[in-house]
């Protein structure tokens, strides 16, 4: 038998396709004489390498814009990678991204692992409370933050990224109300009567959760495309793991001065300046010398110096993102649930 390429006579090993026998070194795609392997076309009486048969015969992802291969989904006349689709619908994201449609299975799976360990979490705490343990609530409720703390992190960095393309995210609206939910549910706790859990608050707080994420998912897309390279993927990478801000000050919460502003003992409810559990908003920053107000200010046995002024031995006040401030503001607001319900505050194990 004789090669269906070069004609000449097969004596050893041969590749058949269809009725046609091949030496493996003939064994090539039509047009660019790549010598085919593992993975190879075979239409309308032609032998092409993947590249070639997606060119002709393929057609593009309307997520990713890859082309695709093998199956996928229809959704109004265009064709789908099946992650693409599940991912674009599930957090209402065009992709058009420079990424593998299999790594978006993988990312998609990061995502509904998030999610569904912060409800699952949220169940345990319903439970617990439901059997009046209250130890193990303020530990289930501890873990439940450990969660949003890896979320809030992940923004920072995302910010982090942003500042330095002076590039404005979007997401800063959405996890203050997140914050706040949570703090709400927090409470609701603390008055001890499981009837006054409303499942419909539950729900919004989970859907608030939600929507933290859809638009941190946005805002790293918006920046990738910026310049800020793998960003998306790290961002929901960065979701699996432990990160967390600085435990600086945590052992000293204080109920009637933590939450508050040094100078106008407002709340202090995002970005702020300060060290330990001493905070001040930027606009309370005010020399104790010139009384000029200053965001570069130090601080020294209680008084506030600005870069002119300061005294020896003072300390720098450290800027505190909106973002460590909410993580900030649940972590107390655990140390007051678990005061109130004379509980001890518990670590992380």
């Amino acid at each position: 038998m004789n090669c269906a390429c070069c004609k000449k006579e097969i004596t050893g090993n041969y590749i058949l396709v269809v009725q046609d026998v091949y030496h493996a070194n003939c064994f090539k795609c039509a047009v660019c004489t790549l010598v085919l392997q593992d993975v190879y076309y075979f239409k309308n009486s032609e032998i092409l390498c993947q590249e070639h048969y997606s060119i002709k015969y393929s057609s593009k992802c309307a997520g990713c814009g890859q082309y695709i291969y093998q199956e996928y989904y229809i959704d109004n006349s265009e064709k789908w990678h099946l992650p693409c689709w599940k991912f674009s619908k599930k957090y209402d994201l065009s992709l058009n991204l420079d990424i593998n449609y299999e790594i978006f299975n993988y990312l998609l799976e990061n995502l509904e692992n998030f999610e569904s360990k912060t409800s699952q979490q949220i169940s345990r705490i319903l439970v617990s409370f439901s059997n009046l343990d209250l130890q193990k609530t303020c530990y289930n409720v501890l873990i439940f933050l450990n969660f949003i703390e890896t979320l809030l992190y992940s923004l920072f960095l995302m910010e982090i990224e942003a500042q330095k393309l002076t590039v404005e995210t979007e997401f800063t609206q959405s996890t203050a109300d997140m914050t706040f939910k949570i703090i709400e549910f927090i409470h609701v706790l603390s008055l001890k009567d499981l009837k006054s859990v409303e499942i419909h608050k539950i729900s919004e707080l989970v859907q608030s959760i939600k929507l933290v994420l859809v638009i941190g998912l946005k805002d790293a897309k918006r920046l990738q495309q910026g310049g800020s390279t793998d960003l998306f993927l790290q961002f929901i990478e960065c979701l699996q793991g432990e990160v967390a801000f600085s435990r600086e000050g945590e052992d000293s919460l204080d109920l009637d001065w933590h939450t508050k502003c040094r100078y106008c003992l407002k709340e202090l409810s995002g970005e702020c300046f300060g060290i330990a559990s001493r905070k001040w908003h930027s606009s309370c920053l005010k020399c104790s010398t010139c009384h000029k107000n200053n965001e570069v200010c130090f601080i020294n046995a209680n008084n506030i110096y600005c870069g002119k002024h300061v005294k020896e031995e003072a300390v720098r006040l450290r800027h505190v993102s909106p973002l460590e401030q909410y993580n900030y503001l649940l972590l107390f607001a655990l140390k007051r649930f678990c005061d109130l319900v004379n509980s001890n505050y518990p670590r992380k194990y």
